[in-house]
């Protein structure tokens, strides 16, 4: 519990940042689990869950705090086989889900400049496959965000840069789509 926090107010309208001290009640509440097991000989299980209670009394009423998934769930298995002659593969696989998030408020924006209250619950995963040919060199090939989720309008007013509805803060997922990737690794001692 906060008694005394400067307040950041997207709710008032899209057009102000407002800053005002607190006026009312402002909280945050935390709660994370793991789990992390050991499935098979070199595969292991990791996940998390974390649950986010995050609220405050803005000048227009109590609200969560803007962008902040108030759920999310992380989960991670890796594959590694046994080192032989310095010799191993490494196989990674991440899925990280997100809950829906409170946006700021847009509702006296133009209808096509306008977002709902809150967002879409999403997802992304990720992967890499590794292998180690010596103690100094690997070569990897992976792929972030294959799920190829993206946020629809990353940009509110973007065919108007200079007008009063351009907004390129309110980010709440990826704005890039797929991208995979190869290299290596070549470590000097």
């Amino acid at each position: 519990d906060f008694e005394n926090q400067v307040i950041v107010d997207l709710y008032n309208s899209p057009q102000q940042v407002l800053f005002y001290n607190l006026k009312g009640r402002s909280y945050a509440t935390s709660l994370q689990i793991d789990f992390n097991i050991e499935l098979l000989n070199n595969i292991n299980l990791r996940t998390a869950y974390k649950y986010y209670d995050i609220s405050t009394t803005y000048n227009s009423g109590t609200f969560q705090r803007p962008l902040q998934a108030q759920h999310r769930f992380f989960a991670n298995i890796a594959f590694e086989t046994t080192p032989k002659k310095q010799k191993q593969w490494k196989i990674d696989a991440t899925l990280n889900w997100l809950g829906k998030q409170q946006l700021p408020n847009t509702l006296s924006n133009a209808a096509p400049d306008q977002l709902p209250q809150f967002s879409n619950p999403f997802s992304t995963l990720n992967a890499q496959i590794t292998r180690l040919f010596s103690t100094a060199f690997e070569i990897y090939i992976g792929g972030e965000n294959i799920s190829n989720y993206t946020q629809k309008q990353a940009i509110l007013g973007s065919q108007n840069p200079f007008g009063p509805t351009f907004d390129a803060s309110i980010t709440y997922a990826p704005i890039f789509g797929q991208m995979y990737y190869a290299g290596l690794r070549f470590k000097i001692k």
